[in-house]
């Protein structure tokens, strides 16, 4: 079995559906680690990152059970294989989101019933879109990259139960719009701000360092955020800029949690 060196890429979209001729299938978007898995010319366990590291040794029950066993063409599989509901039907695929979201699964992902697998490829006419749930959320202002006159990203978090401002994560580029209003009541960080010191990555799993200016953290605005989270509660995925809201304060906003 040959196993590609990529993966098939989904393009992101806004809203999802179904047509009612069935030709496109949705799956339940996991929460996960995503990887490329089959067993090579000699028999033994191939188990690829999306970027192309060998994880097997992450895996090892996954390794030892596609050496024995892979899902037969009947649609079965013995654990710890599991093969992936597909479905054509709105109303199951809802039930999903239902049952699932957002403890498991992070959205859909819609699939043409008649394309091909196509390693490396995103979207397309004819290819895979995932969707994503969604829900907002309040955040303190903690730094910026850019300028305090122009900033292009901003940086957020929230106070826990022992007073530490924790980082959750990082907007999208900021329209010019939205970097205008918030520049309007962002002031530099005095001496002694709770990130200090710290060291902020350029993107999820990146070794890059990210420049950024602390501000002092006086400016609440409201993101829309998807359900994946780090360990900590942090969000795995830049947000989106949504408004500044003066009508919250710092202290006011619930305290971070490990589910925030």
């Amino acid at each position: 079995m040959e196993v590609p060196d990529e993966p098939m890429l989904a393009a992101p979209v806004e809203d999802w559906v179904l047509p009612p001729d069935g030709s496109v299938a949705a799956e339940p978007k996991w929460d996960g680690w995503r990887a490329l898995a089959g067993r090579g010319d000699d028999g033994t366990a191939v188990i690829r990152s999306r970027r192309g590291t060998d994880v097997v040794a992450a895996f090892p029950e996954i390794a030892a059970a596609l050496e024995v066993q892979l899902p037969a063409a009947s649609g079965t599989a013995r654990p710890p294989l599991n093969l992936c509901p597909s479905t054509v039907e709105a109303a199951t695929a809802r039930s999903w989101l239902d049952q699932w979201a957002p403890d498991h699964i992070e959205g859909l992902v819609l699939k043409p019933a008649a394309a091909a697998y196509r390693p490396g490829r995103r979207g397309g006419r004819a290819g895979s879109r995932k969707w994503r749930v969604r829900d907002s959320r309040e955040a303190v202002v903690g730094a910026v990259t850019g300028t305090p006159h122009r900033p292009g990203t901003a940086l957020l978090g929230r106070w826990d139960a022992e007073g530490r401002l924790r980082y959750l994560g990082r907007t999208a580029p900021l329209t010019a719009g939205q970097a205008r209003d918030l520049a309007a009541e962002l002031t530099p960080a005095l001496p002694g701000h709770p990130w200090e010191g710290r060291r902020f990555s350029a993107s999820w799993g990146s070794q890059d360092p990210l420049a950024v200016v602390l501000m002092e953290p006086g400016v609440v605005g409201e993101v829309s955020v998807d359900v994946s989270r780090v360990a900590g509660g942090g969000w795995r995925h830049s947000v989106r800029w949504i408004r500044l809201r003066p009508d919250f304060v710092p202290g006011g906003l619930p305290l971070h949690s490990e589910e925030a």
